[in-house]
């Protein structure tokens, strides 16, 4: 089989990773390609395990999200889960991936299966405080979902409405290819409702998202912009905004995510066959970001 090609494209996560430090971006993006394969050397493997780890606020945040996933699927094919079965699930998932992580099961299996916590892999002190607050938010989160008026609406408009949900899509933009994944989408009347799941505070980066979403729904399945609305739903606390698009918002992404890709393809030796070079992508000189940087272990 021939060896996958590192194809340059665009995403929200890349653009945050980029704008957050240029060395973690070559990490990421360029050092660990290939790491998946016996064949790679150490330095590629290592890159590879470290791309693939998280930390516990974002696992906490993956998990309800799997939930809320699993609960909309579950309905499409007549299978009713309530907040009980979400929350056993979770809880599952909780115990079984902490284990994964303080038992290194990624050492013996496929890295990408198994959870590796950034916490335990550097030996960070976890306070059980810390940990309760985590558990407290999660579920939260999922009371918030079961509870709240998307999930209640989803089931009124029925499955048949259902046009998004959680399936991987691509987007050219200016040539550029972009990747999304919309959460959820349902049509509802004449409009297009596209949500998105947050178990964090609100930041100006998820309308960027969102309104990528609403790109995509213009330009594949040829809705009108003002017949679109993008929803970002905050599970914790709980409150939702409803942002109506229109063609100013469109053209923002479009300006923001061609500006983004520019300055990536700036950083490369080959910009054509994205080839590059760690000795142009420098550090960042906040070191406060260095701290929680998965990164560390082949970073000097």
């Amino acid at each position: 089989m021939a060896d996958l090609k590192n194809e340059f494209s665009w995403s929200v996560s890349r653009d945050k990773t980029f704008e957050r430090c240029k060395r973690q971006y070559y990490y990421q993006y360029y050092a660990k390609w290939g790491g998946w394969d016996n064949r790679a050397d150490k330095f590629t493997k290592k890159c590879y395990l470290l791309s693939n780890m998280t930390n516990l606020i974002m696992w906490m945040g993956s998990i309800v999200h799997n939930v809320a996933e699993r609960t909309l699927k579950y309905y499409r094919y007549n299978k009713e889960w309530n907040l009980s079965d979400g929350e056993k699930y979770a809880w599952e998932q909780w115990k079984s991936g902490w284990q994964q992580s303080i038992k290194k099961f990624w050492k013996f299996g496929r890295i990408k299966d198994n959870i590796n916590l950034f916490e335990h892999y550097y030996n960070k002190e976890i306070d059980a405080n810390r940990i309760r607050e985590l558990q407290i938010r999660m579920d939260t989160c999922l009371k918030n979902f079961y509870q709240g008026e998307i999930w209640k609406r989803a089931r009124e408009v029925s499955p048949m409405q259902w046009r998004a949900l959680e399936e991987l899509q691509e987007l050219d933009v200016d040539s550029y290819k972009v990747w999304i994944k919309i959460d959820f989408g349902y049509q509802d009347g004449n409009l297009l409702r596209l949500c998105d799941w947050k178990t964090g505070v609100a930041k100006q980066v998820d309308l960027l998202q969102l309104y990528c979403y609403a790109l995509f729904v213009v330009d594949r399945w040829k809705w009108l912009p003002q017949n679109i609305e993008v929803v970002p739903v905050y599970l914790y606390p709980g409150e939702k905004e409803v942002i109506k698009i229109d063609d100013e918002k469109l053209a923002i992404a479009r300006e923001m995510i061609k500006t983004s890709c520019e300055a990536m393809l700036s950083y490369l030796d080959d910009p054509v066959e994205n080839i590059a070079n760690i000795e142009r992508f420098p550090k960042t000189p906040d070191d406060t970001k260095c701290q929680d940087c998965f990164f560390q272990d082949v970073c000097d």
